[in-house]
């Protein structure tokens, strides 16, 4: 920020880029206890769910780990961008590339203080892997806030974690979480 101008190289910069945007129209951002969030996806999360709570929750002064069971830190995960052109449903693009900044393998609960879980096809390959799930289970064990938007409930609900919950979900997400949460 120089004045009253505020620059950004892109995407690497926008969790920079919007604490300076919030700090400069008088938001006050607490760094006395930094939240640390893990978000877990897999190839072709939705791009918004998973970029847009990333780079905000940089901009809030939290640490922002994501992870992908089958990529290392450093290699990128494909978005999908699910695009609403008037069917009965969305198409799917390709997406940007989203570098994955943490390895799976130094993952552990205790180090977050919750989890993020996008949607998009990224939670159809995320059901089936079992540390995942397991992972899941245990930030629900441990009573941390788990965020799940879209398909990513699907995980959630594979972990057990949704049964006596109530959350958002559109009719046909609705109808899977219902189905397994009943098992």
């Amino acid at each position: 920020m120089d004045g009253n101008l505020v620059g950004s190289i892109g995407w690497p910069g926008h969790g920079e880029y919007t604490r300076v945007l919030l700090e400069s129209i008088g938001a006050k951002i607490s760094r006395s206890h930094r939240n640390s969030v893990l978000v877990v996806l897999a190839d072709y999360a939705e791009d918004y769910e998973v970029n847009v709570p990333f780079r905000a929750l940089q901009g809030l002064g939290c640490r922002v780990d994501a992870v992908c069971p089958s990529k290392k830190k450093g290699e990128s995960s494909l978005t999908a961008i699910l695009d609403d052109e008037g069917a009965q449903i969305c198409t799917e693009k390709r997406g940007h590339n989203f570098v994955v900044n943490a390895n799976w393998s130094d993952i552990s609960a205790d180090d977050y203080d919750f989890l993020v879980l996008p949607g998009g096809r990224s939670p159809e390959l995320l059901v089936i892997n079992e540390k995942v799930v397991s992972l899941i289970k245990e930030f629900a064990d441990k009573g941390k806030i788990i965020a799940a938007i879209g398909q990513g409930k699907w995980v959630v609900a594979a972990a057990g974690a949704l049964k006596g919950k109530r959350s958002a979900s559109s009719h046909g997400m609705k109808a899977i979480v219902k189905w397994l949460v009943g098992k």
